[in-house]
């Protein structure tokens, strides 16, 4: 995985002095080529993890215990995210050991290609950035309960040391699926799915900082750079006239939006939108901040503390 990537790291280290920019140039201040600071700005503002060695220690801890504190700003998390420097542990032991324990040459692989998916984490550790790497660290975590259980079966000719072994087994994979044990994450998992069924569903235009409140309201939020709720589907279907195709396809009956940027081309493309918005039975509504706008579909209430928008 790393030699692939490796020409594309060298010509990023060539060209931007940072083979991933523009993470390690904002991260030691260094000046970045391609992204200003306040290109940026939406991707790391406010989520770059505190540096020192012991909150870097605790971060699997912390995250466990704490997953809606404002370095993660999760709901929840799974026990298994406390053995996520076991990849590194395991390396670090085959190193010191190597001459009287070699495992498979595929676990190896696995190993560094886990550790080397964590990594970036450490520099941003929001919660919804490790779904990046969680599903490797679970093929891991897998690979090395089954050796190790393997393993433990070839060594004993007793059943019930078998079965013992196996029964343990089985109670430790079923901690490692625990969930956060805070009465908000196991009400957010008994009630998720129960709950959202009959409420609307958010396009978050540009304001992607709201989506950690979102999902803590249990409110589903859309809209992002890439994926099928991409910002280049709309922006194509409003300068079409009908940005509704966009909103109809993913079911969309709240917008939030900002008003004003410093982009030349965002006064012209907002004005499209809000009328188009307005043609199609949506209503303009403002909260606390006068720069983001909220629509609402017709069907929806709005709240007493919405105030409804002037022209």
């Amino acid at each position: 995985m790393l030699a692939l990537s490796l020409p594309w790291y060298i010509r990023n280290a060539i060209e931007a002095g940072d083979p991933a920019p523009p993470i390690f140039n904002l991260y030691f201040n260094h000046p970045d080529p391609i992204f200003s600071q306040a290109d940026a700005r939406i991707y790391v503002a406010d989520t770059i993890t505190d540096s020192r060695p012991l909150h870097l220690l605790l971060l699997p801890f912390r995250f466990f215990t704490d997953p809606k504190s404002q370095h993660f700003r999760e709901v929840g998390v799974n026990g298994m995210v406390l053995l996520m420097y076991a990849p590194l542990l395991f390396l670090i032991g085959q190193l010191i050991f190597r001459r009287s324990w070699r495992p498979t040459d595929q676990l190896i692989f696995l190993s560094v290609a886990t550790a080397y998916l964590i990594f970036p984490w450490f520099f941003s550790s929001l919660g919804r950035y490790s779904l990046h790497w969680y599903p490797t660290f679970a093929a891991w975590v897998g690979v090395i309960v089954s050796q190790i259980s393997a393993r433990a079966d070839e060594h004993t000719n007793s059943r019930l040391a078998i079965w013992i072994g196996r029964t343990a087994t089985a109670v430790f994979c079923c901690a490692l699926i625990w969930p956060t044990p805070t009465a908000g994450c196991l009400r957010f998992y008994r009630n998720y799915f129960t709950e959202t069924l009959n409420l609307p569903r958010v396009l978050a235009l540009l304001v992607e900082y709201l989506a950690f409140y979102f999902r803590q309201a249990k409110i589903v939020s859309v809209g992002d750079y890439f994926g099928p709720a991409r910002y280049k589907d709309l922006l194509r279907d409003v300068k079409q006239g009908n940005g509704l195709s966009y909103l109809t396809r993913l079911d969309i009956s709240v917008v939030v939006v900002q008003v004003r940027r410093s982009e030349a081309s965002w006064s012209p493309f907002y004005n499209r939108f809000r009328a188009q918005l307005k043609n199609n039975r949506f209503k303009e509504y403002r909260y606390l901040d006068e720069n983001v706008a909220i629509f609402l579909r017709n069907d929806i209430n709005p709240t007493p503390l919405l105030t409804t928008a002037t022209e």
